[in-house]
């Protein structure tokens, strides 16, 4: 019945959920602990939900798939020509998106027949298909099971369950019958096993209302599952061993009698016998091992899946990333441009030098502009990057400043020109009124460093080229004139860096980080949509 528990007992069994109590073993061992091959090796598991990539072809699937369990490349296709004949798929190029809903439950099933394993759980295989397709579908499981291929299935099909060797019936967490359907049509004299579901349900309802639930039933959590043989609790000197063996010929027969010293009987163990696997390089196909202990036997498994390593699973997913991101040329296109749109929207915004940058100047000399040094100065001020504003007070430009109207203030004394031309006739004789007088002042506003900077540098540039007009108006050596500094050429890089050199590497890091972590939240959330 839906809702009963079948994919919640299923997840137990992988491991993937823990039972509250009781307890759990497959081949000896408790799923999921390190000694366990399940989940991994030991079993293949086909989910009631699709588990495929639309934009994998049938062979990258199975490849992906036989990497993530470490399967050597030569084992791995030989493998996908076996699963394309087996299960009548089409061809290994096809894209899975291009497959009919049966050939993706079929590619879905190689897959986890893929490694070989001993066994193979399927959750509701049959859900939302056809009639035709359901039953090959269970044509395929009866010659995978004629193979000595242990499978265990859930279905809300009961009349399909026809072909399995045994059947459970659960209802609400509940097994309420478990044996061959010819033994439960025989025991209950009914013709389908539909009808002793009913017949199960409704002796459980009365007796529910009657308060007189007599028989024994133990919770599923409670039920210890054992894909090994166990020994009967009832005869504990008993030199025998009753073995349920999955059978496919649908025999009421499905024990058999295992003398225990002698070692004589039938032991599944549980492969496939295909010609992929005769080659010495796959392993041996069947073994008959075995090991009692305590009344269970041990098959040595021998399995065609390596021990699946980080290496494995990173080369798998690496190369499964890759192929999804070639294939999707918008999104590829999206993370290639990314990068560069925003480096470029960062050059641009904050990348450049400064440009414009009001500064006001206060300048009381009465001289014509020709005549006038002071103006020649400011004449020499690159305008690009620096927008002169006139005031008429020094006042009013320092509150300029103090308003933001502006970055900085420049102002002259009113005989800036003469005190100037004084002090390059007196040289060191120059007293203390003439320096002063011939001083050019500058007030900044250091709130922004960058723009504070950026102005002192502009201011020094276009003195070094108003000394140099000077000296050749008066026929002086320019170099007379200026600091007596001399900055040589670099030694690394370039005499005039812009603002980009020192703000591209943290920008680059930034872009590189933001963009892998979209890229990498986009595959996980793409990982578990798919």
């Amino acid at each position: 019945a839906s809702g009963c528990g079948k994919t919640t007992l299923l997840r137990c069994v992988l491991g993937r959920l823990q039972p509250k109590s009781g307890s759990i073993h497959l081949f000896g061992e408790t799923p999921g602990t390190a000694m366990s091959r399940v989940p991994g090796p030991g079993v293949g598991y086909m989910p009631q939900e699709l588990a495929l990539y639309d934009d994998f072809s049938i062979e990258e699937t199975l490849v992906y798939f036989g990497r993530l369990f470490g399967i050597k490349s030569k084992i791995i296709d030989s493998r996908i020509e076996f699963m394309i004949n087996l299960l009548q798929l089409p061809n290994r190029k096809k894209l899975i998106s291009q497959l009919s809903g049966g050939q993706k439950r079929r590619v879905s099933l190689s897959t986890a027949l893929l490694h070989n394993p001993p066994l193979l759980i399927l959750d509701e295989p049959t859900v939302g298909v056809d009639l035709i397709l359901r039953e090959a579908i269970w044509k395929h499981l009866e010659n995978l099971c004629r193979t000595g291929l242990t499978v265990i299935l859930t279905t809300h099909y009961i009349e399909e369950a026809r072909s399995a060797s045994n059947v459970g019936f659960m209802r609400s967490g509940r097994i309420l019958a478990e044996d061959s359907p010819l033994q439960l049509l025989r025991r209950h004299q009914l013709m389908t096993l539909e009808e002793v579901f009913l017949k199960l349900s409704q002796l459980e309802d009365d007796m529910k209302v009657n308060n007189k639930l007599t028989f024994n039933r133990k919770s599923i959590t409670n039920e210890i599952l054992d894909t090994n043989i166990i020994s009967s609790s009832e005869d504990q000197t008993s030199e025998k061993i009753s073995l349920k063996v999955i059978k496919s010929d649908n025999s009421s027969n499905n024990s058999q009698e295992f003398d225990r010293n002698s070692g004589e009987g039938f032991v599944n163990n549980g492969f496939i016998a295909d010609s992929t696997l005769a080659d010495e390089h796959m392993g041996t196909v069947v073994s008959k091992e075995y090991n009692l202990s305590n009344g269970v036997i041990q098959i040595k498994q021998q399995s065609i899946a390596n021990e699946t390593k980080f290496r494995n699973r990173l080369s798998a997913l690496t190369l499964k990333n890759y192929r999804q991101m070639s294939r999707n040329v918008l999104l590829l296109s999206f993370f290639v441009l990314l990068p560069s749109i925003e480096i470029c929207l960062l050059i641009m915004s904050i990348g450049q030098d400064i440009k414009n940058i009001p500064v006001s100047v206060y300048n009381p000399e009465k001289l014509e502009t020709s005549q006038s040094l002071s103006e020649l100065f400011l004449s020499s001020i690159d305008e690009k990057h620096i927008t002169l504003v006139r005031y008429k007070t020094l006042d009013s430009a320092v509150y300029a400043v103090k308003e933001n109207d502006v970055w900085a203030v420049i102002h002259f004394q009113p005989n800036f020109t003469e005190a100037l031309r004084m002090r390059s006739l007196l040289s060191t004789d120059s007293d203390a009124d003439i320096i002063n007088s011939s001083s050019i002042r500058l007030q900044l506003d250091m709130s922004n460093q960058v723009i504070g900077f950026q102005i002192q540098r502009h201011i020094f540039e276009a003195f070094l080229k108003f000394v140099s007009e000077l000296a050749q108006t008066y026929g002086i050596n320019p170099d007379a004139l200026k600091p007596p500094i001399i900055i040589d050429p670099p030694i690394y890089g370039v005499p005039k860096q812009s603002l980009i050199s020192f703000i591209a590497p943290g920008a680059l890091i930034m872009v590189a980080y933001f963009a892998t972590t979209v890229m990498t939240c986009h595959l996980l959330i793409k990982e578990r949509s798919d």
